[in-house]
């Protein structure tokens, strides 16, 4: 949803409102926005706990998977019909965790993502050891 609509929407309601554009594109922009959440509702300091918690099993994940020489590739699916390859941060999770993606992009959004017609889960250059499907919302 656009922010200009939020924007829109909130103008309706009386009183002063504000209006965060929260759209982290990966693990650390998530962690950015836990911050900026916190900030704006007044309990920084418990952000601070939250996300220095989640930056210690973040380094802890990537840390026991470094041991890995060659980990598994992954194909990880966020829509099915049509298939969408996962974005954002998913394909970030991956590498920390050892595995390679075989078509996402970190970073990447999804709707900016990668549709991929006819794809055979264990066709040619995009074979993958793993099949991670996490369907999304829906499309509508």
């Amino acid at each position: 949803m656009s922010y200009a609509l939020v924007e829109e929407a909130v103008l309706r309601f009386e009183g002063k409102r504000q209006v965060l554009s929260l759209e982290p594109t990966n693990l650390g922009g998530i962690l950015s926005s836990i911050e900026q959440v916190a900030d704006a509702t007044g309990v920084p300091d418990r952000a601070t706990a939250v996300v220095t918690a989640l930056r210690r099993r973040i380094e802890a994940v990537s840390a026991e998977a470094g041991d890995v020489a060659a980990g598994p590739r992954v194909l990880a699916v966020e829509w099915l019909d049509p298939l969408f390859t996962a974005g954002h941060w998913v394909p970030e999770m991956i590498r920390l965790a050892g595995g390679r993606d075989v078509l996402g992009i970190e970073g990447r959004p999804l709707d900016a993502g990668r549709v991929v017609p006819g794809l055979g889960w264990r066709s040619g250059r995009h074979r993958a050891d793993a099949v991670r499907v996490h369907p999304g919302a829906d499309r509508g």
